[in-house]
């Protein structure tokens, strides 16, 4: 007699023992992977169990079946528990369902295992911490930062509910009432969406889990067609079994070709219309432009893209103020590398042309060919590039480019396309990169405007401000000197005082002055090595050995267009500042580099050509907080007691005057790095600024 019930177990068996299959032979296991492994194994066990129940009503399968049902919610919890990313081993939830598990297994291992209130009781514990599990990550997604993100836990916590209900509704004809036995296969369908999060680190949407069903249905049906076919065409003769190892054949050698035309078949069904797309991507095109931080940038890229559902894996990588990495400001799906060398990434880089995106696969096909030429130099620059592909996780790399510049990377991948993204993808990816990088311009332009009129400001003030001090302070200081040569009984360390902050104040207005009014570059030039070294005796002079100083300027340094006694007033005031940051102990490490490609200048300078020198101050100090690292840069703006609060305001002063920049990255209890790029002078005489 055919049985729907036995029928439904017997697929959720196969079913499941797939699932747990293909994830056990992962080469690396993680502790996620692990109970996962439990939790299906334990579906498994039980399903196998009711099936050899149905097919030979025992009482021993009966109560086999019981105790793995017992065994099934004790490691559903575990899984959800460790599938949050929690690091302790337990939680109360956890500790509770152990203590009930407990309890139902010996009430399974009873004498009394029979009776119809032990039955109840298992229904009620099993049914009630596992709808607990899915409350558990209900409850969890509203904590998840990513809007995205946390809707599909939603929905992963509503279908591993729903799966349930139904599971407990076969259950239904026990007391009289029909209903088909749907459970066992919304149950696996949940499993395989878990399995594939696990192995992907990501959650499938909607659409992409609809689509996957559909390429595995359409796969099946075609495959199961060629067996049918095969099998049915000889008959049951003698010959039958070598007739379906040819027919198992015939479906290895037409799989791959067969699994890629469905999925691009079903990718372009499933996946959202490119209408919806382009029209999003137009609205981000227009915000893009009144953004006024990198950071809101990268939020409404990464944003629109993990919200469009065409792709699985993306990130948005712009250069760092100092133009020597690239650093990733957001990104969705499997987190690629968090920073990218601009001379290692040089290899990719160059392959740019226009606003063309770099493919891995036009990289596959051009290494081929390099190959079979027998140009070596190019395949391993070709491997290089792949290289760099693969750990952006991207199938197409779209260049963010300035005017003269790249300014950034824009990383994309489906992983659902195995052919890499379409025409209609990049299309519509190629505008927002141009976007990107006007939009990180305008912010670049936009800052450098303000600091223009900050510094218009004070230049209209500093004459008349310097002339009112300085005429009553000499007349100060004079009185005192002349105090100081005949003091009255008690008064000379009051005269002291007053000649040491006379010449303290005059010290400041002479700062103030010099900050004020910016100099013609001239013909000076420095050997920024040897200014470096004498900086560096400076510093050990003044703090003696408490003050670890790593200083290697090298000897091939290019020049720089700066009088060399300004150079080294912004290279002591970095030291000072990095010295006094770590109370005069601790290790200042000055790293000195050329750079080959143009970066961020002063305004009004072109960036177009050349090289450039870096000098980068790392500190080993308390850092900079946050709100304060915007307004170090401001005049009489300090953070120390006897400061002025023009020391790196000049600094930064004589650098763009030179055509440079000076920038400052710092970390909370990680220390300090202040970055000064200059251009350099070539053999020729002239510097790259232009």
């Amino acid at each position: 007699m055919y049985d729907p019930r036995a029928n439904s177990v017997l697929l959720g068996v196969v079913f499941a023992a797939a699932i747990l299959l293909s994830v056990v032979l992962r080469r690396s296991k993680t502790r996620r992977l692990n109970l996962f492994v439990l939790f299906c194994g334990s579906l498994l066990l039980w399903y196998l169990l009711e099936l050899f129940h149905a097919w030979q009503p025992a009482e021993h399968w009966n109560r086999l079946a019981n105790a793995a049902l017992v065994l099934l919610p004790q490691t559903a919890i575990r899984f959800f528990h460790a599938f949050r990313g929690d690091e302790s081993r337990s939680s109360p939830f956890v500790r509770i369902g152990t203590a009930l598990g407990v309890v139902a297994l010996a009430a399974v291992a009873s004498p009394w295992w029979q009776e119809p209130a032990v039955g109840y009781g298992l229904f009620v514990y099993s049914g009630g911490l596992l709808y607990g599990a899915c409350l558990y990550i209900y409850r969890w997604s509203r904590r998840v930062a990513s809007r995205v993100e946390s809707a599909r836990i939603r929905v992963l916590a509503i279908g591993g509910a729903a799966a349930l209900t139904f599971s407990l509704l076969d259950y239904l004809p026990m007391v009289g009432v029909e209903f088909p036995p749907l459970g066992p296969i919304l149950t696996l369908i949940f499993m395989y969406t878990l399995s594939q999060a696990l192995l992907l680190y990501r959650l499938l949407d909607l659409y992409e889990l609809v689509g996957r069903f559909a390429v595995l249905g359409a796969l099946a049906v075609a495959l199961a067609g060629i067996f049918y076919t095969l099998v049915q065409w000889i008959g049951t003769s003698t010959w039958f079994f070598l007739n379906a190892i040819a027919g198992a054949f015939v479906i290895l050698i037409v799989f791959d070709p067969l699994r890629t035309a469905v999925e691009q078949k079903m990718g372009q069904i499933i996946v959202r219309e490119r209408s919806q797309f382009e029209a999003a991507a137009l609205a981000l095109r227009r915000r893009l432009g009144r953004l006024r931080t990198v950071e809101r940038i990268a939020d409404a890229v990464i944003t629109l893209l993990e919200e469009s559902s065409r792709f699985t894996h993306g990130a948005l990588y712009l250069l760092s103020a100092d133009g020597l990495s690239l650093v990733r400001r957001g990104c969705f799906g499997p987190p690629p590398v968090p920073e990218l060398d601009v001379t290692a990434a040089r290899p990719l880089l160059d392959l740019f042309a226009g606003e063309e995106p770099v493919r891995r696969r036009d990289l596959r096909r051009q290494r081929e060919a390099a190959a079979e030429q027998g140009d070596l130099r190019r395949v391993e620059a070709l491997d290089v590039a792949l290289g760099l592909v693969d750990d952006l996780r991207a199938d197409s790399v779209f260049p963010v480019r300035g005017e003269s510049r790249t300014l950034g990377l824009l990383a994309v991948r489906d992983e659902r396309m195995p052919e890499g993204l379409g025409l209609d993808e990049e299309l519509g990816l190629a505008p927002i990169a141009v976007q990107i990088a006007i939009a990180a311009e305008n912010i670049e332009l936009y800052l450098q405007l303000k600091v223009r009129d900050r510094l218009a400001v004070v230049g209209e003030m500093s004459a008349g401000l310097a002339h009112e001090i300085r005429n009553p302070l000499g007349s100060i200081k004079a009185a005192a000197q002349m105090l100081a040569e005949d003091p009255p009984p008690d008064s000379k360390e009051l005269i002291e005082i007053l000649v040491e902050e006379s010449n303290r104040l005059n010290r400041v207005v002479t700062d103030f002055l010099e900050y004020s009014r910016p100099r013609p570059v001239g013909p000076a030039q420095a050997d920024v090595a040897a200014v470096l070294r004498r900086c560096a005796q400076m510093l050990a002079a003044e703090f003696g050995d408490g003050l670890e100083i790593d200083a290697s300027p090298g000897k091939a340094l290019p020049r720089v267009p700066v009088d060399p006694d300004r150079l080294l007033r912004v290279f002591l005031n970095l030291g000072l500042n990095a010295a006094q940051a770590m109370h005069g102990k601790g290790r200042l490490e000055i790293v000195v580099a050329v750079r080959h490609d143009s970066g961020p200048t002063a305004p009004g300078r072109s960036a177009a050509g050349g090289r450039r020198v870096v000098v980068r101050f790392r500190d080993q100090g308390p850092g900079i907080p946050p709100e304060v690292v915007p307004r170090i840069f401001i005049p009489f703006f300090t953070t120390r007691e006897r400061g002025t609060g023009l020391g790196l305001a000049l600094s930064q002063r004589i650098v763009e005057d030179a055509g440079g920049t000076i920038d400052v990255h710092s970390e909370p209890g990680r220390g300090t790095d202040l970055t000064v790029v200059l251009p350099a002078v070539e053999p020729d005489g002239a510097s790259t600024r232009n």
